[in-house]
């Protein structure tokens, strides 16, 4: 993005960025992040990162929640998630 003169608006800068895939690791267990928290991480991502820079891209977020206490197969579990969100686009 751009800042505008005088500390205005900013200007976004990724005009043709259409679709955009956050993965992220969470060590809260979903209910927390979802029910209690309301999503603070994909609200940030969503609305002050890709709203700000690229405000038409269509938003996707994955998140590996419990991420301190997994073993490594649920680890590599997965991944298919997250091919299965990229084959989409």
């Amino acid at each position: 993005y751009d800042h505008s003169k005088g500390y205005g608006p900013i200007k976004p800068r990724l005009h043709d960025l259409r679709e955009m895939l956050a993965v992220t690791t969470l060590g809260a267990p979903w209910w927390v992040d979802r029910l209690l928290l309301r999503q603070p991480v994909r609200r940030i991502i969503k609305i002050a990162i890709a709203g700000t820079c690229a405000p038409k891209c269509r938003f996707q977020m994955l998140s590996m929640y419990k991420c301190e206490s997994l073993t490594p197969a649920q680890v590599e579990g997965f991944w298919p998630r997250i091919q299965r969100a990229l084959s989409k686009w």
